[in-house]
């Protein structure tokens, strides 16, 4: 992050994403690669997002979605004791 002139991390939690061709940003991370953008919401096996995606469930969890969360707040936490 440094070599980009950047000092902190930004997290979108939930749904906020960005066509990849949007805004004329290069390598946008808000903008991720078809079939990996991953939500609070399970997907289902009809398309109708962005290239073909699969559109969501709002009933239904992602439980990978909480399990990379879980490891970000993790990574956090040791990274902030880290400083002390």
């Amino acid at each position: 992050m440094h070599s980009e002139g950047m000092n902190y991390t930004r997290v979108f939690m939930g749904s906020y994403v960005e066509i990849p061709e949007s805004f004329g940003i290069e390598n946008n991370s808000l903008a991720p690669a078809v079939g990996s953008f991953i939500t609070p919401w399970k997907r289902v096996e009809e398309t109708g997002l962005y290239k073909g995606e699969k559109k969501f469930d709002l009933s239904q969890w992602n439980p990978e979605y909480f399990d990379r969360l879980k490891i970000l707040f993790r990574w956090q936490m040791n990274w902030i004791l880290s400083l002390k």
